[in-house]
């Protein structure tokens, strides 16, 4: 086999646009309203995606309340009650992210 010194400059400049695109990072928060009631928090979403069709199917498989909020310029996602597994797991089965891209706060 020949060397070819395009390959290695072609696979220098893929190894740099990886490193430049960032990683996703989505985080579940769960933050308590009062003594009993609690709402859930995803925020890191691809900005391509649209949030009011994943919102759509999060509250139709969980029975549950929600809305679409911007905040600082991005999108996040608004559940009543302590919905971060279930919405750990209906990212990972949709594809939306990987489960290590998900990190879950709180106890």
């Amino acid at each position: 086999m020949y060397y070819n010194p395009l390959d290695e400059l072609q696979s220098q400049q893929s190894e740099a646009q990886r490193a430049q695109q960032p990683q996703l990072q989505v985080d579940l928060y769960v933050r308590q309203r009062n003594a009993r009631k609690r709402t859930t928090l995803c925020t890191g979403l691809p900005p391509d995606l649209d949030h009011a069709k994943v919102l759509s199917a999060l509250k139709r498989a969980n029975n549950c309340t929600g809305a679409v909020k911007t905040k600082d310029g991005a999108k996040q996602l608004v559940l009543s009650g302590d919905q971060r597994a279930a919405v750990q797991h209906f990212l990972v089965q949709e594809q939306i992210c990987s489960a290590e891209q998900i990190h879950v706060h709180g106890y």
